[in-house]
């Protein structure tokens, strides 16, 4: 019997619209059919049966096995029998893995599919992180995404612009970089997050945590961070400490990475002796400096040409110098306060150590 004689005996009966599965079943073995049906067949049997919009994904199955269709079906089929069971807007994520398994597609999908499986659900603005990882658990994908899957899955979950450290962490394990990432990763990251302009010291930090170079960072690293953060011309000599801390060095960073700390904050010509002095105790320093450390520094601080005598003196305070000073330093001081011809006599006098004032 083909379906037009099974739909009129149907008819006679006063069948057409009560049918339960089982009947159909028994109707598709008197017709030879069941387990050669297309698609289009199981749906004129659902219309027979008046079950079109009203099935269970376990009725779905049942319907699979009917058509021998249970292990060979692709995404459109699944479309198509969400769309004769009126689901295919109100799927949660179990039915989308059991529908995987249906497909017996569950460890093979790719991220396209699984965008797809999110549109057929309607989840695809609306999933939380937890979701994209039970995703990537359907797919096989949880270990070995690359950056440019996770911005895929961020944009799939409407998270792209909103999401915070903890989250972005998570997307790490998500990915299994959470310790090999690179800088250029963690700016990718950022940009990801729509955090690169605003991220405050404590965040790079937390970041650089996150790729396990937090002892490891080069100065160049640290300016590339500080242009992450927008930070790089308007950190204090505090942040400054602080970034040394986290890459460690700072006890051992010598008279340019201090020239270049400070290019970065820019303060290289605005500096006081103060904070002079707390560069020099950041770098060790403060005690073992030479006369030419020192022009370096006044040249760092832009004092170079207008120092007075109480600069010269707490200069030499902090070089350890002030009692240990020939005539030759005094005149090389002078020099370097450009003040040299203009000195009174009682400065003179001073500086040569006669009242013993430098010496």
């Amino acid at each position: 019997m083909c379906i037009t004689c099974v739909k009129r005996l149907l008819e006679l009966t006063g069948q057409q619209n009560r049918m339960c599965i089982t009947c159909v079943k028994r109707l598709l073995e008197l017709t030879g059919q069941q387990n050669r049906m297309c698609i289009t067949c199981v749906k004129r049997l659902l219309e027979l049966t008046g079950q079109q919009n009203r099935m269970c994904i376990t009725c779905v199955k049942r319907l699979l096995e009917l058509t021998g269709q249970q292990n060979r079906m692709c995404i459109t089929c699944v479309k198509r029998l969400l769309e004769l069971t009126g689901q295919q807007n109100r799927m949660c994520i179990t039915c989308v893995k059991r529908l995987l398994e249906l497909t017996g597609q569950q460890n093979r999908m790719c991220i396209t599919c699984v965008k797809r499986l999110l549109e057929l659900t309607g989840q695809q603005n609306r999933m939380c992180i937890t979701c994209v990882k039970r995703l990537l658990e359907l797919t096989g994908q949880q270990n070995r995404m690359c950056i440019t899957c996770v911005k895929r899955l961020l944009e799939l979950t409407g998270q792209q612009n909103r999401m915070c450290i903890t989250c972005v962490k998570r997307l790490l394990e998500l990915t299994g970089q959470q310790n090999r990432m690179c800088i250029t990763c963690v700016k990718r990251l950022l940009e990801l997050t729509g955090q690169q302009n605003r991220m405050c010291i404590t965040c790079v930090k937390r970041l650089l945590e996150l790729t396990g170079q937090q002892n490891r960072m080069c100065i160049t690293c640290v300016k590339r961070l500080l242009e992450l953060t927008g930070q790089q011309n308007r950190m204090c000599i505090t942040c400054v400490k602080r970034l040394l801390e986290l890459t460690g060095q700072q006890n051992r960073m010598c008279i340019t990475c201090v020239k270049r700390l400070l290019e970065l904050t820019g303060q290289q010509n605005r500096m006081c002796i103060t904070c002079v002095k707390r560069l020099l105790e950041l770098t060790g320093q403060q005690n073992r400096m030479c006369i030419t450390c020192v022009k370096r520094l006044l040249e760092l601080t832009g004092q170079q040409n207008r120092m007075c005598i109480t600069c010269v003196k707490r200069l030499l305070e902090l070089t350890g110098q002030q009692n240990r000073m020939c005539i030759t330093c005094v005149k090389r001081l002078l020099e370097l306060t450009g003040q040299q011809s203009r000195m009174c006599i009682t400065c003179v006098k001073t500086s040569t150590g006669t009242d013993r004032t430098t010496e």
